[in-house]
């Protein structure tokens, strides 16, 4: 992080307490790349569990989640041919909720829904085995 005068820059800028006004034009680059997919069954990565497996990987996303920046964690894949109500796979600590949360998505056609806990565990928990997608589920990392 480099500390730079309005001077320096060759821009005129005046503060009023908290607030700094710039009178001239001010360009910010930043960076907030996220780190990236952590794929489910991958070597180092969270295994499947109860039988589910990815569906399809050869035209679908695999299962597989991420942190940003920000905290939240994506989860993204098509997963099939488990156990509904039991665990898919365990996010690690850092990448999970503070408390379960349901979501509704999609299975086989149909309306399904997953449920990430504090534990980490993710678990279709209604729909159908032949597959359901993890796609758009996004929560808060707070444990």
């Amino acid at each position: 992080l480099y500390a730079v005068t309005a001077e320096a820059l060759g821009i005129a800028a005046t503060a009023v307490g908290s607030n700094v006004y710039i009178n001239g034009t001010l360009e910010v680059t930043y960076n907030i790349s996220n780190e990236g997919w952590h794929e489910i069954g991958a070597a180092g990565q969270p295994v499947f569990m109860s039988g589910w497996v990815n569906w399809n990987a050869t035209s679908y996303q695999t299962a597989a989640f991420y942190k940003d920046k920000f905290g939240i964690v994506h989860l993204k894949g098509w997963i099939s041919n488990g156990a509904l109500a039991n665990k898919a796979f365990v996010l690690p600590a850092g990448y999970r909720p503070l408390k379960i949360a349901a979501f509704a998505t999609i299975s086989a056609g149909a309306l399904g829904y997953v449920t990430v806990d504090d534990s980490g565990n993710v678990s279709p928990t209604a729909g159908s085995t032949a597959w359901i997608t993890l796609d758009g589920i996004n929560f808060k990392a707070e444990k």
